[in-house]
Formats: structure tokens, sequence, C-alpha cells
């Protein structure tokens, strides 16, 4: 290592004052190119990535709040089982109401349905939700979510049954 060194020194000295003063600003810019590409520049991308997911969160606290404040604000309880539709007629319609779609559905016994969403927004399945058990008296037995490819969108398989 060492008489490699003092190679590249005596190699340095060989070249004329003006060359060495060229080879020592190349130097410099090369070494302040290599700083800038690896520090700087991921440092800035994280920063930016970092910056991206704080605003998907506050957008998330935010639509959290709302539905929060939706869930406070909202009246007691109705029961409308009375009503004499069906489940079927009433997960269809309301659906429809939220912009929703199911991709499955299978009839069970003792008022009991098990339907598949997919590609939905959380949101919009809590507001659904919400409607079926405190405005239709439709309870939620089982519910497993699933991410999808697709950022904010989630598939949904769930059991409902209608008191």
């Amino acid at each position: 290592m060492n008489k490699f060194s003092s190679e590249l020194v005596a190699g340095f000295y060989r070249f004329n004052r003006r060359e060495q003063i060229i080879l020592l600003w190349g130097a410099l810019a090369v070494t302040l190119y290599l700083l800038w590409q690896l520090v700087v520049s991921p440092i800035q991308q994280m920063t930016q990535m970092q910056i991206e997911r704080n605003k998907n969160l506050a957008i998330t606290v935010a639509q959290v709040q709302t539905l929060a404040t939706t869930l406070l604000t909202s009246d007691t309880p109705k029961n409308t089982s009375n009503n004499g539709g069906s489940i079927a007629e009433l997960v269809d319609r309301t659906l429809g109401a939220h912009g929703l779609r199911m991709s499955g559905f299978n009839p069970g016994s003792n008022g009991e349905v098990r339907l598949r969403l997919d590609n939905v927004s959380f949101s919009g399945l809590s507001r659904w939700l919400h409607e079926l058990e405190f405005k239709h008296a439709v309870q939620v037995r089982e519910l497993s979510m699933n991410l999808t490819s697709t950022p904010g969108l989630i598939t949904v398989n769930v059991r409902l049954r209608k008191e």
C-alpha cells in the first residue's frame, strides 16, 4: 500500500505545475460528484418519499376523523328489520347507495349471507357497514380484508345476519 501511494505521488510530481492544478481540480470535481450521488441524492429521495407518506397519512387521518364525527353525531340505532325486505335486497340497495359493487353473493341459513367485495375503499366500506348496523339492524358476523395491488383499495369477505 505504501509503495502504491509513493508511486502515485511520484507520478503526480512528474507533471508540470499547470497539469497538477488541473488534476487536483478534476479530483475535487469527481469527489464532489460522488458525494452528491452517494449521499445527498439518496437523502433527498428518502425525504420526498417520507413527505408523500405523510401526505397520505394526513388524508387517511382526515377521513377517519370525518367518519368518527359522523358516528358520534349519528342518530340512535334504528331497528328497521321489520320492513319486509330480504337481506339480499337490502344489501344490494345499500351497496348501490354507497357506490360499491359485490362480486360474490352466497345466501346462508338463518338470514345470513356471505358476500365478496373487490377493489373497494376502506372509507366506503366503513360507511356502508355503519349504515347496515345502525340503520337496518344487520350484524356483521365475520369480516376479512386483504390489500389489493391498487393502493387504497381492499378486497373484503363479509358474513352478515339480519336480526
